[in-house]
C-alpha cells in the first residue's frame, strides 16, 4: 500500500454489506424503521427533559425555596460581601 492510499477504502461495498449483516438487518425496511423508532425515543425523552426543567425552574423550586426546604444561593457576591466571607 501506499502512503498516498490510506484515505482511500478498499471494498467500500463488501464492507457495508458485511456490517448491515453483522447488526443483523437484512432490509433496508427493517433498518428504516429500527432508526425511526430510535429517533422517536430520543424526540420523546428530549421533550421529557424540556417539560421537567420549565417544571423545575417555573413551579418546584420557588415552591421549595419559599417553605424553606430549598436554600436559595446567589452567585454575585459584591465585595464587601467576599470580604466578610474572607474573615
Amino acid at each position: 500500500m501506499n502512503p498516498g492510499d490510506i484515505d482511500k477504502i478498499a471494498a467500500p461495498v463488501a464492507k457495508s454489506v458485511a456490517l448491515w449483516s453483522l447488526v443483523g438487518f437484512s432490509s433496508l425496511a427493517d433498518a428504516a424503521s429500527i432508526a425511526t423508532m430510535i429517533a422517536g425515543f430520543l424526540a420523546a425523552f428530549y421533550s421529557l427533559l424540556l417539560v421537567s426543567e420549565w417544571f423545575w425552574k417555573r413551579l418546584w423550586k420557588p415552591l421549595f425555596v419559599h417553605f424553606g426546604w430549598f436554600g436559595y444561593t446567589r452567585r454575585i457576591l459584591t465585595l464587601e460581601e467576599a470580604r466578610e466571607a474572607d474573615e
